[in-house]
C-alpha cells in the first residue's frame, strides 16, 4: 500500500489508542492531570462501551461541571465550519457519534480545554451540535464513581457517613447536606455559605433553556426555596466541589448564588 494510503489509517489508529491506553490527559475543567483507566468521566450516549466516547475530569465534581456546562470547557481556537462538499472523512470506528449510532469521523470535533475531543459523525448537523451547549449535555451520561468529600472551610477529607454537616432545609423532604470537617466548621459554613463559594465557577444565564433541557438531580433532593426537585445546572459550589442544588426556576438559581442571608436560613 503506497505511504500516502496509509495515512488515514495510521491517524486513525493513533487516535484510537490515546483513547483507550490511558494516555496522559488534562482535566477540561481545571488542568489537572489524568488518566483513561483511574479517573472519572462522562460518557457520550452508546449502546456498548467500544463505541462510547469518554470525557475525563480529575474528580467527579469536575465531570458534573462539565456535563453540566460543557460549552464553558471548550477551547476557542476551534469552531463549526462547514465540511467542503465531497471531502474524505476518517472513520474512528468503533467510535460513535453522541448523536447517533452511526460511526464517528475524525474531523468533525469539539476540542475542549486542555486537549480532550469529542467527535461527532458525517452529519453536519450533528457536527453544529457539538457546539450546542443543550445537545452536547443532553448526550453525555452522569458522571460516576466515588471520592472523598472536602470540608469548604479547610478542604480535610470528610466522608457522608461521619457528621457533623450543615443540612440545606427544605419543605418537599428531601434535604440537601453540606459535608464539613468539624462542629466549628459546619456553623461557619451555616452562618455564611457565600464565603466558601467556589469563585471559579460561572453562574449561567439559563433563561433560554426549555424545561426538558434541565437534568434533575439524583437521587432527588429538594430546591431549598420550594418543593420543587432540584437541577443539576443550577447549583452552588463551594470550595472542594460540593454543591447545593436549586430547581428549575431561574430566580431561586439566583438566589442561591448571590443572597448570602437566604441561604444561611436555610442552614440551621
Amino acid at each position: 500500500m503506497p505511504k500516502r494510503a496509509m495515512l488515514p489509517l495510521l491517524l486513525t489508529f493513533f487516535t484510537l489508542v490515546t483513547q483507550s491506553w490511558g494516555q496522559s490527559l488534562s482535566c477540561p475543567v481545571c488542568g489537572t492531570a489524568v488518566n483513561a483507566t483511574s479517573t472519572f468521566a462522562v460518557r457520550s450516549a452508546s449502546s456498548t462501551s467500544a463505541a462510547q466516547q469518554n470525557v475525563y475530569a480529575c474528580s467527579v465534581f469536575h465531570a458534573q461541571r462539565f456535563r453540566a456546562h460543557p460549552m464553558d470547557y471548550q477551547d476557542p481556537s476551534v469552531s463549526y465550519t462547514p465540511t467542503p462538499v465531497g471531502t474524505t472523512l476518517t472513520s474512528l470506528s468503533p467510535r460513535q457519534c453522541p448523536f447517533c449510532t452511526d460511526t464517528a469521523v475524525s474531523e468533525h470535533y469539539v476540542l475542549l480545554s486542555n486537549g480532550q475531543k469529542v467527535h461527532s459523525c458525517s452529519s453536519d448537523d450533528h457536527y453544529q451540535k457539538l457546539f450546542n451547549e443543550t445537545a452536547l449535555s443532553a448526550a453525555l451520561s452522569a458522571a460516576s464513581g466515588t471520592q472523598p468529600l472536602l470540608c469548604p472551610v479547610c478542604k480535610m477529607a470528610v466522608t457522608t457517613s461521619s457528621p457533623p454537616y450543615a443540612t440545606v432545609n427544605s419543605s418537599a423532604g428531601f434535604p440537601q447536606q453540606v459535608f464539613t470537617c468539624s462542629t466549628e466548621h459546619a456553623q461557619l459554613v451555616a452562618t455564611s455559605p457565600l464565603s466558601y463559594k467556589d469563585n471559579s465557577v460561572v453562574v449561567h444565564d439559563t433563561s433560554s433553556l426549555s424545561s426538558a433541557a434541565f437534568k434533575y438531580v439524583s437521587p432527588t433532593t429538594s430546591c431549598p426555596f420550594c418543593r420543587m426537585s432540584a437541577v443539576e445546572q443550577h447549583a452552588l459550589y463551594f470550595r472542594g466541589g460540593q454543591a447545593v442544588h436549586a430547581c428549575l426556576m431561574k430566580n431561586h438559581y439566583a438566589t442561591l448564588n448571590t443572597n448570602n442571608t437566604a441561604v444561611s436560613q436555610k442552614l440551621p
